[in-house]
């Protein structure tokens, strides 16, 4: 757990709870000098699993600091903090190709690169689909 800043605490029976990014919109914490509150701002059944959030973590910092890694890393607004951006050179010189990119939406007035973000969960088979674009031979095309 956060105190503010940069520091982090370990807190008694609150490690039994499991993180999940979208957590955070359905639990609240709370330090004082009387001690550590947690509280849940939905209804838990009985017998159902307690999660809180670890924060906006990507799934290296997950699993170098608490041992594993989300299957879906994405907080509730979307945000994934594994999300990376590639930006690839168009290929200018060649009216066809250009032609498929930017009914695709990937050309961007006047730019000479497309930016194509991506995450293991969404974004991956576009970025195939414009790699495979710019390195096929005219003869696949």
């Amino acid at each position: 757990f956060g105190l503010g800043g940069d520091e982090r605490c370990l807190v008694p029976f609150a490690d039994f709870a499991n993180h999940s990014a979208s957590a955070g919109v359905s639990t609240k914490y709370e330090f004082s000098q009387n001690g550590f509150q947690l509280w849940s701002l939905t209804e838990i059944p009985v017998g159902a699993e307690v999660l809180i959030t670890y924060g906006p973590v990507s799934n290296d910092d997950l699993l170098m600091g608490y041992g594993f890694a989300a299957d879906a890393n994405e907080e509730a607004n979307g945000y994934c903090p594994d999300e990376v951006s590639f930006i690839l050179p168009l290929p200018l010189d060649d009216n066809f190709r250009m032609g498929l990119l930017q009914k695709a939406g990937y050309v961007r007035g006047g730019s000479s690169s497309a930016v194509i973000k991506a995450t293991y969960i969404r974004g991956a088979p576009e970025l195939f689909a414009v790699l495979r674009l710019l390195v096929a031979d005219s003869d696949d095309l």
